[in-house]
C-alpha cells in the first residue's frame, strides 16, 4: 500500500511539473548515457455549429467532441538511433448518435531514426509522406485551427504510409531533400462479379512501391524539422520553398474492366485490361511557401500557401488542381487568421471552397491555446454551408 501511494504521489507531481513547464515539446523523463526517453500528450476538444446540421435538417446542429487525444513517445537508444511513436483517438464522440462514444484508437506514427552522417538520416516505419508544406505539419502547432481539406491521397492512413525515407541536408541545412518509398496500393488481382462481369481492375499488378519526394529550399532561418510548423513563435524570420510528388505506377482503376473468354474454357469469363478498365497511374504534384516574420514588441507576420495537383484519370472527382492560403498577424498571445482553400475538379459539380476567419489565443504558446474559427463551405452547384468552431489545446 505504502508503495503503491508512493508511486500514485510521484505520478501526481511529475505530471503537475510537466503541466507547469511552458516548453514547446515532449518533456524528458529518463536519461541514462546516450540513452534518453520523452513522454508528451496531445489534447483537442472542439464544440461546433454547423448549418442545417440538427435533426429535421432545417437548424442549427451542435455537437462536442474530443477532436485529437495523442500520446507521444521518443527518445535515442544511442547517438546516432533515436525512435518516435505516437498513438492517436480522433473525433472521440463526435456525432455520438449511437450515445457509445464509438471511434477508433490507433498507432499514427511509428518510426526509427537511423543517423548515418553529420547530414544523411533514414527513418523507417510509419511515416508521414514528405508532400507539401501543409501536409509535412505536426497538429501541435498549427497555424489555422485545424489543417485544411485539400489533401487526396490515394493510399495510406492519415497522410501516412509504411516504409522507408531518406533525408539529406545541404548548403549548411538550406536546401532539404527527402525521399520516401512506401506501400501504397498493394497489388490487388482483378475480380468477377456473380454475373461474370470484371468487378475491379488489376491494380500495381508488379506490386512496385509508391514514391514520394519533397525538396525545400531555406531563404530565411531554417526548417528541419521532421515535422515541420504552422506557426513557430520564431524570433528570426523564416522563409521557405518547396515542391513535392507523390507517384504509383498503376495505382487506380480507371472504370469498370471489360470480360474476356478462357481459350481453354469459353464458358469461363476472365478479366481483361482494356483501355476503360485498365489500371492508371496516380500522381499528386504541389509546389509551396511559408513565410513566418517577426517584428518588435511579439508582432509577427504567418502566411503560407499551396499549389496542388491531383492526377486520378480524366473526369475523376480527385483530378484537378487546388489552393491552399492562410494568412495570420500576431501581436503577443492573440492573432487573427485568415484562410481560403479551393479545388477545381474534372468532374463536373466537384469543385470545392471554403473561407474561413478566426482568433487564436495562446495561453502558453502552443501548450495552451483557444481558438475559434467561422467557415463558409461551398461544394458543387449546391449552396454554401456556414459553421462555426471552437477549440481549446493542451500540448506537453
Amino acid at each position: 500500500m505504502r508503495i503503491a501511494k508512493a508511486l500514485t504521489l510521484s505520478l501526481l507531481l511529475a505530471t503537475a511539473l510537466l503541466l507547469t513547464t511552458p516548453a514547446s515539446a515532449m518533456q524528458d523523463v529518463w536519461k541514462q548515457g546516450d540513452m534518453s526517453l520523452k513522454l508528451g500528450y496531445l489534447l483537442q476538444v472542439q464544440g461546433t455549429a454547423t448549418q442545417d446540421a440538427n435533426g429535421a435538417g432545417d437548424g442549427w446542429g451542435t455537437d462536442f467532441f474530443v477532436r485529437r487525444s495523442r500520446f507521444l513517445l521518443g527518445g535515442a537508444v544511442s547517438k546516432n538511433v533515436t525512435f518516435f511513436m505516437e498513438t492517436d483517438h480522433p473525433n472521440w464522440g463526435k456525432d455520438n448518435k449511437d450515445g457509445k462514444y464509438s471511434s477508433t484508437f490507433f498507432v499514427q506514427d511509428a518510426f526509427i531514426n537511423f543517423k548515418l552522417g553529420e547530414h544523411f538520416f533514414v527513418d523507417t516505419g510509419m511515416l508521414l509522406l514528405p508532400f507539401t508544406h501543409h501536409f509535412t505539419q505536426g497538429a501541435t502547432n498549427l497555424n489555422t485551427l485545424d489543417y485544411h481539406s485539400g489533401n487526396r491521397y490515394h493510399a495510406g492512413k492519415v497522410w501516412r504510409d509504411m516504409g522507408v525515407m531518406a533525408r539529406g541536408y545541404f548548403l549548411d541545412k538550406a536546401l532539404v531533400v527527402r525521399l520516401a518509398v512506401t506501400n501504397g496500393a498493394e497489388g490487388v488481382a482483378a475480380s468477377l462479379n456473380e454475373d461474370g462481369v470484371t468487378g475491379n481492375a488489376m491494380i500495381n499488378e508488379s506490386d512496385l512501391p509508391r514514391v514520394t519526394a519533397n525538396v525545400r529550399y531555406n531563404i530565411m532561418g531554417r526548417e528541419t524539422g521532421f515535422f515541420l510548423g504552422g506557426h513557430y513563435f520564431s524570433k528570426e524570420p523564416i522563409i521557405s520553398v518547396g515542391a513535392a510528388i507523390d507517384f504509383q505506377k498503376d495505382a487506380l482503376q480507371k472504370t469498370a474492366p471489360a470480360v474476356g473468354v478462357d481459350a481453354t474454357d469459353p464458358a469461363k469469363p476472365v478479366p481483361v485490361l482494356t483501355d476503360k478498365g485498365e489500371a492508371q497511374n496516380y500522381m499528386a504534384m504541389g509546389g509551396d511557401v511559408f513565410v513566418e516574420y517577426p517584428f518588435a514588441n511579439g508582432h509577427s507576420l504567418t502566411y503560407q500557401t499551396n499549389v496542388l495537383m491531383y492526377d486520378y484519370g480524366e473526369e475523376a472527382a480527385n483530378t484537378g488542381w487546388g489552393l491552399i492560403n492562410e494568412l495570420s498577424y500576431r501581436i503577443e498571445q492573440v492573432a487573427l487568421v485568415g484562410a481560403y482553400d479551393m479545388f477545381k475538379s474534372d468532374a463536373d459539380n466537384s469543385d470545392y471552397t471554403q473561407v474561413q476567419g478566426g482568433v487564436n489565443v495562446y495561453i502558453v504558446k502552443h501548450n495552451a491555446s483557444l481558438k475559434a474559427a467561422w467557415y463558409m463551405t461551398t461544394v458543387g452547384d449546391a449552396d454554401a454551408v456556414h459553421g462555426a468552431i471552437i477549440q481549446t489545446q493542451l500540448y506537453f
